[in-house]
């Protein structure tokens, strides 16, 4: 962390503020804070105009640091830890975070955060609950990289001094850096508009007050002179309402519509309480009052109607930036890979009155969605960064879903697929190769043996002949075949030879056979021999 030489509160100090996004700004920033919207904080951040402190919130803050510089002694006893105040910064992932410190360890391994004492945040310290504040918090133990974090609240004595450890919470921490990194790409794109005032509702025509008198016949009537204000009222009375000056116009015009009908009412009955006589008087007075009550409706339904148009317009809107958002980052991925990301528009307008306040609240889940999706696609693309899926494709056909997984769960599901297919054709070419094996021995030992065989002496070297067969009657017999197939393959032009040694029967061959018919009969004799040794 780079430690800045500057006191909290100061003009100086401020002005560094404007340059990062700061640990106070966080809650904001995620769309929690009480007192800033996300959308209030883009246009600080952008323009640099800051609001103005009233009196009352600078009495606040100078009660809440009064308050901190008398906890911290009481806490510095309570933790055995010098605290010192410091301002510090550092640059993560592209992100120029501030934070502020109450207090922090010399060694920065501990910081301490403090707020003004009231009750519930007493309550929220004694349950550990520290709400919105654990963002701030967060960025905090980023910013300074300390071990943990001592958050209390006090008015500066030990009585109403009560505090609780905050450690950081990784998920916690991912949300807040993905909510940074959104929050920059909108100020990038960030287009000021000057919000319209707050509407105010435009002062009431007095229209003339009815005065009827009866004695026993009508004997006062104003009738005909304000039934034409009355008329004039009712036709210039806007009912097609956009803006929410229109709205508050509409809301008052309502409610002053369905108290004159209610007063014309009542003196339509007073009037008949005092004569029976006298129905044209009160069938004005019940005309105009049903004419009253009519525009009444009309426009309550006209403020609802224009409303959830213009809440649908807005909700439509933020949708197609949030599809927007999802192409660009299938296109990042190069897959639509992307499941769809849905923003919970309808709860979030809820109870909200004028259309800024239905924009902000729109502009916050549309933030808070788009951050979703981001973090998805990152994860997405990280898993489709595993080794081996390029090599083994076929085994992934469910890539689609699968990369949705965290990480680590992925990577642990891919690793063990391609170690399965890998084992599986290991053994496979361990059986090939054994069987190829196999078979060459095989052929090994049948080439080995037709050497052993053709190294059998056809022609006996001796001048008797030898018998080459353990049984000479069969080899007598083999003779004979021999004999006739010679006789078949001299043809009948040719003497028959009836040698019966094997050295007369070689020579009468060698001299009265031409090469091709000897090389038949040289075969014939070694396929002979080489029946008889086997």
């Amino acid at each position: 962390m780079q430690v800045l030489n500057l006191i909290q509160g100061t003009p100086e100090w401020l002005s560094a503020r404007a340059n990062f996004f700061t640990a106070s700004e966080a809650p904001a920033m995620m769309g929690v804070s009480k007192y800033s919207s996300r959308n209030d904080l883009l246009k600080q951040k952008a323009t640099g105009i800051t609001p103005e402190v009233d009196a009352p919130k600078q009495y606040l803050f100078d009660r809440g640091h009064e308050a901190e510089a008398a906890a911290r002694p009481i806490v510095e006893k309570m933790l055995g830890e010098e605290l010192f105040p410091c301002t510090g910064c550092e640059t993560i992932e592209g992100l120029p975070l501030l934070a502020s410190f109450d207090g922090i360890s010399m060694d920065e391994s501990i910081l301490w955060e403090n707020k003004l004492f009231n009750k519930d945040l007493h309550l929220a310290v004694e349950q550990g609950d520290l709400g919105t504040y654990c963002w701030q918090l967060e960025q905090q133990l980023l910013v300074s990289g300390a071990n943990k974090a001592y958050f209390t609240t006090s008015d500066g004595t030990e009585h109403n001094t009560f505090g609780c450890w905050y450690q950081s919470d990784p998920v916690k921490r991912a949300k807040l850096i993905a909510g940074w990194k959104q929050f920059q790409r909108d100020l990038a794109a960030y287009q000021h508009i000057e919000p319209a005032a707050k509407p105010e509702a435009e002062v009431q025509a007095q229209l003339p007050v009815v005065v009827i008198n009866v004695t026993g016949q009508l004997s006062a009537s104003n009738l005909a002179e304000v039934t034409p204000k009355f008329d004039a009222w009712l036709a210039g009375t806007k009912t097609d309402l956009a803006t929410d000056h229109d709205f508050a116009n509409g809301e008052s015009n309502a409610k002053f519509s369905r108290a004159t009908a209610k007063a014309l009412k009542t003196k339509a009955k007073e009037v008949v309480d005092q004569i029976a006589s006298i129905s044209d008087a009160v069938r004005t007075l019940e005309l105009y009052a049903s004419k009253f009550d009519t525009l009444g409706l009309k426009l309550e339904k006209a403020v609802k109607e224009q409303k959830e148009l213009i809440k649908s317009n807005l909700i439509n809107e933020v949708r197609n930036k949030l599809s927007e958002h999802c192409a660009r980052l299938d296109d990042r991925i190069g897959k639509r890979y992307l499941p769809p990301i849905q923003g919970n528009w309808n709860d979030v307008v809820k109870n909200k009155r004028t259309i800024e306040s239905l924009r902000n609240a729109i502009d916050t889940e549309l933030a808070r969605a788009k951050i979703e999706a981001s973090e998805i696609a990152d994860r997405i693309s990280l898993n489709l960064k595993t080794s081996g899926l390029e090599d083994y494709p076929f085994l992934f056909a469910d890539l689609a879903t699968l990369c949705l997984k965290a990480n680590d769960d992925f990577a642990a599901v891919a690793a063990a697929r391609i170690q399965s297919h890998q084992a599986q054709e290991a053994a496979r070419i361990e059986a090939a190769t054994a069987r190829i094996a196999e078979q060459e021995r095989i052929k090994a030992e049948a080439a080995a043996r037709q050497e052993e065989q053709a190294k059998v002496t056809l022609i006996p070297t001796t001048s008797e002949p030898q018998n080459l067969s353990p049984e000479p009657a069969e080899f007598k017999a083999d003779t004979t075949i021999v004999h006739s197939s010679i006789s078949d393959m001299t043809g009948a032009g040719h003497r028959t030879f009836q040698r019966a040694s094997a050295r007369e029967l070689v020579d009468d061959i060698l001299n009265n056979l031409s090469e091709s018919a000897l090389q038949e009969v040289l075969q014939y004799l070694q396929t002979a021999f080489i029946r008889q040794a086997a």
